[in-house]
């Protein structure tokens, strides 16, 4: 789901013109891999404050987000084997 979420998300913003496009993240956040596997290049580390704490964050860069799509697609695609269950 986290890919396909992504990819629609990307494909979103660029279909809006958005560019770069950029996430923020909780540094110790696991899905920092995530993001990373995708081409995202961390580009700097703030203080976020939130409910009353203040947490490390980065930031997660993609400069040219088809470059940020492809790979998106690829992996969904290769992963879909079956057609995605309908809920009612």
């Amino acid at each position: 789901m986290g890919r396909g979420l992504m990819r629609a998300a990307a494909c979103c913003l660029r279909g809006g013109g958005c560019q770069p496009v950029s996430v923020g993240l909780v540094k110790e956040n696991p899905a920092r891999g995530f993001y990373e596997r995708f081409g995202g290049r961390i580009t700097g580390e703030k203080p976020h404050e939130t409910g009353g704490f203040t947490l490390p964050a980065i930031g997660c860069r993609w400069d040219d987000i088809k470059a940020l799509i492809a790979p998106l697609s690829r992996s969904f695609n290769s992963q879909r084997t079956k057609p995605m269950p309908i809920f009612a």
